[in-house]
């Protein structure tokens, strides 16, 4: 089964949001034990960045992007899922794109805490708490 995790899953293990964070760590665990294939986008990477660097000095945030970038594959966000997400019924760009990408990478699931945000997705979206409950 091939999962790609939403920036606020990854955001959650890395900072520890609670009490977001022991689900999401269960649920990005699957993919480090190999049960699942999992992946985030190339955007989610550069959004983690963005988000912990206002909170940790740079060579941490450094250390938590390689953490994921061993447990996680990164998808592209190419010209055509830039065009795909202009053109989707999801309404928010940036959760158009991951819908864009990873349809292209044809994952099974979206696993998000904003499951309303990808109500018009090709690719369903489903909770890490919900996430659980089908493994």
């Amino acid at each position: 089964m091939r999962i790609i995790f939403d920036t606020n899953v990854i955001l959650d293990v890395l900072a520890n949001r609670m009490p977001f964070a022991d689900d999401s760590v269960r649920a990005t665990s699957l993919a480090v034990e190999g049960k699942v294939e999992g992946a985030i986008s190339s955007n989610t990477v550069t959004d983690i960045a963005y988000q912990l660097n206002r909170v940790h000095p740079p060579g941490a945030v450094k250390m938590f992007l390689l953490d994921i970038l061993t447990c996680l594959q990164v998808i592209d966000v190419n010209h055509s899922d830039c065009i795909h997400a202009c053109n989707s019924k999801v309404a928010d760009y940036e959760d158009a794109l991951l819908v864009a990408s990873a349809k292209r990478w044809k994952a099974d699931l979206i696993v998000t805490r904003d499951k309303k945000d990808f109500t018009n997705s090709d690719i369903p979206a489903i909770s890490p708490t919900a996430f659980l409950k089908k493994f």
